[in-house]
Formats: structure tokens, C-alpha cells, sequence
């Protein structure tokens, strides 16, 4: 019972992700409707993209860190349609870690909020990047923004409470939410290797 129960609120914190980026989206795209029709469609198109990506697994909790930067890489395509040059990306995952399973959409969140709370701050020269790597038995992937600091205190909002609580529900006290001020910027997600 407690597994089914566990696994009922996975699937409630993982739908929230996708209402909650839909919503955003499409008012991004309503913003660009009425100044630019080829960015409305480009962006559009590849909002079809990440949602055939995020339906099509729906009933799967973990996906390949392969498949969740790929997915990544469709939602940033979306927000440079809508930033275009103020917003540069770069994603840097070893060979070796992509097919390491982890739970779905679980960065996307981040990476939102690096864009909702940072880049979207600043006029020009937005920089966002995910690096992953492992050290040990640990997987850490972090995202990095030029935006402004975090807060004193406690990270909240939405993404970053959603996935604090998929993670807690998920990996226990074996999993953490980190962040750095400062010239590198960034929110750190640690996971156990599971093999």
C-alpha cells in the first residue's frame, strides 16, 4: 500500500510539471502571435515536439539522461525562439553518463527557473548551461545562469519545490537540492547512481 501510494504522488508532482511549463509556453507564444509569425510557428512546432516527448512516456518515472537532454535541448530551442540572441545555451554531459536512468523531467524545472528567474532579468548576453558528471557513486547535474543571485534562504517556487519533493519521495535523504551565489551561479542536483 505504501508503494501505490508513493507512486500516486510521483505521478501528482510529475503532472504539475506539465501544466505548469504549457502554461508559460503558450503565453510565450500568445506574446509573439501579434510581432513575428515565423518565430510563433517555430516555436509552436517544437512545444508539439517536447509534449510528444513528455506524453509518449507518461506511465515511465525514469528516462535516460540521454533522452531527458534531448527533451532539454527542445525547450530551450522554445525559449531562444522567444529570447533569441539573449539567450545562449550549452549542455555538457559525458558519453559515458547518458544512459543513466533518471526521473523524468526532472531537470526541465531548473532550467525554467534559471530562465523565468535569471536570464529573463538581464537585457543581453544570457548564458545557461548543464553540466553533468559523477563523482563516486553520485550523479550531479547542475545548472548554471548569469541571471541575478538567489535569495538569503531557502529556494522556493513551483519547479524547486516539486522537484525537491520528487526526489525526496523517490531517493530519501540519498538525494539533494544544492545552490551556489556568486561569479558561477548555479542549482545542483545530487542522485545516487543506481545500477
Amino acid at each position: 500500500m505504501s508503494e501505490l501510494q508513493k507512486q500516486a504522488e510521483l505521478q501528482s508532482l510529475r503532472a504539475k510539471i506539465n501544466p505548469h511549463f504549457l502554461y508559460n509556453a503558450l503565453n510565450s507564444i500568445a506574446s509573439l502571435a501579434t510581432t513575428d509569425a515565423h518565430k510563433t510557428e517555430q516555436m509552436a512546432l517544437a512545444l508539439s515536439d517536447f509534449f510528444k516527448y513528455s506524453i509518449n512516456r507518461e506511465q515511465k518515472q525514469f528516462n535516460t539522461l540521454s533522452e531527458e537532454l534531448n527533451a532539454i535541448r527542445t525547450y530551450l530551442e522554445i525559449e531562444k525562439v522567444r529570447f533569441g540572441e539573449r539567450l545562449h545555451f550549452e549542455i555538457d554531459c559525458p558519453t559515458e553518463l547518458l544512459d543513466i536512468q533518471i526521473p523524468q523531467l526532472l531537470i526541465q524545472p531548473l532550467v525554467e527557473n534559471a530562465i523565468k528567474h535569471g536570464l529573463s532579468q538581464i537585457t543581453e548576453n544570457g548564458q545557461l548551461r548543464i553540466v553533468v558528471s559523477k563523482i563516486e557513486n553520485e550523479l550531479k547535474i547542475r545548472v548554471y545562469d548569469n541571471g541575478p543571485a538567489f535569495p538569503d534562504g531557502p529556494l522556493t517556487g513551483f519547479g524547486i519545490q516539486n522537484t525537491q519533493e520528487r526526489i525526496a519521495l523517490l531517493y530519501g535523504t540519498k538525494a539533494t537540492i544544492d545552490w551556489q551565489n556568486g561569479e558561477d551561479k548555479y542549482i545542483e542536483i545530487s542522485l545516487p547512481i543506481v545500477i
